[in-house]
């Protein structure tokens, strides 16, 4: 009876999964933890295996196959897009500041040995941009375009080149992302979006998170590269999520081979699960990927350095010294 249970369980799970089927509260969260239920799978079949359950044993193994096959490619480095880009590199990472909380000096450190051109900051509080502008990051970053708000609800962008703020689309009751600029490096020009949707922690955040993701437009494969960088509240579990990258977007860490390594929660409870992203456009090729541990955050900083479509300098015309 318990292996029949565990099988129509995972067989329910398997098709919601597959199918992209997850509808509100609390499916959609749940299904962040698909890589777990895949592993567990396996053990499951072997179990009911034991108990001498083999037809349980067969279905749980064909799920968790299932399961395995939708997983695994998060771990296999893809190869360069074809044809290979020609622009000028990008260096971007995502920090949430945890309420502005997180540790400003490790923040300055990565930025510094990583050589970071462009940081999108999540849980941005007027004091922690003050706070900000006083350290070594204001001075390595001193072009900004911010949204910061008290509580966890603020984004910003700050860069070592200059940033034009740009307008967002929005959804009717839906927070759309907060700052979103231009900015133009040395051989070419890029649009950056810092990402914040809201925690999808009941039925109205969960409805709210898909309207977000899905007011983000598809990547522009004819023009200027769109790069959405920050803390996504989604797994690649996630259908909305996957319906955005199908836009023409390519996830960084999954481009490396690094798509399951977790960039929170800092503990055991809830399960780390991989919500922090950098989403690029796919014509940009992923050449580094690394995640770091911040104090004082419950997420990780997530890092890529991108080579960027060659696009012609000046797509955005003259851009201001400071925003």
């Amino acid at each position: 009876m318990v292996a029949w249970v565990m099988a129509a369980l995972l067989v329910a799970w398997t098709i919601v999964r597959t199918f992209g089927l997850e509808r509100g509260f609390p499916l959609v969260p749940l299904m962040a933890y698909t890589p777990y239920v895949a592993v567990l799978a396996a053990l499951a079949a072997g179990l009911a295996l034991l108990l001498a359950r083999r037809a349980a044993a067969a279905a749980i193994a064909i799920c968790s196959l299932l399961l395995i096959v939708q997983v695994a490619p998060r771990v296999i480095p893809d190869g360069p897009p074809d044809p290979p880009p020609e622009g000028p590199q990008l260096r971007v990472m995502s920090v949430n500041l945890r309420i502005g909380g997180a540790d400003l000096e490790t923040v300055a450190g990565l930025i510094d040995r990583l050589r970071v051109d462009v940081v999108s900051f999540s849980e941005l509080t007027p004091e922690a941009t003050e706070a900000i502008s006083r350290t070594e990051i204001g001075r390595a970053l001193p072009y900004e375009v911010v949204a910061p708000r008290p509580g966890a609800s603020g984004t910003g962008l700050l860069s070592r080149y200059p940033l034009r703020r740009l307008p967002t689309p929005g959804t009717k009751g839906v927070d759309a992302p907060t700052a979103v600029a231009a900015v133009e490096v040395p051989g070419g020009s890029a649009e950056l979006w810092s990402i914040h949707p809201v925690r999808p922690d009941g039925r109205v955040s969960v409805a709210m998170l898909k309207g977000y993701l899905t007011a983000i437009p598809p990547a522009n494969l004819t023009g200027t590269p769109r790069i959405l960088v920050g803390d996504f509240n989604s797994t690649l579990d996630n259908d909305a999520l996957r319906d955005l990258i199908d836009g023409g977007y390519t996830d960084a860490a999954d481009a490396r081979g690094a798509g399951l390594t977790p960039t929170w929660s800092s503990g055991l409870s809830p399960p780390p699960v991989t919500i922090d992203h950098v989403i690029a456009d796919e014509r940009a090729a992923v050449l580094k990927y690394e995640t770091a541990e911040i104090p004082g955050s419950d997420h990780r900083a997530v890092f890529a350095e991108l080579r960027l479509p060659g696009i012609e300098p000046g797509t955005f015309g003259p851009l201001p010294a400071e925003d």
